[in-house]
């Protein structure tokens, strides 16, 4: 069994987490997707895995990489 404790969903755009928010924290500074705090030398992700969308931001796709590419059981 395969089990993946470091699954990291992402947004797809900088507004899209805003929906989530109660109002007061809507107005805040939120970073921007494409820009990381710490990323790695070379980017945080695979360029295979950049597609129509950010890394991450689209459920079909992780779960296509994790379950059915990588064989994965359950992802947290």
């Amino acid at each position: 069994m395969i089990i993946d404790t470091n699954v990291q969903p992402h947004f797809r755009y900088n507004a899209e987490v805003r929906r989530y928010l109660p109002e007061p924290h809507k107005l805040r500074a939120i970073p921007d997707v494409e820009r990381q705090w710490y990323q790695a030398p070379g980017g945080d992700y695979r360029q295979d895995l950049y597609g129509d969308s950010y890394p991450g931001s689209d459920p079909e796709t992780v779960g296509r990489h994790l379950f059915e590419d990588m064989g994965v059981d359950y992802a947290f």
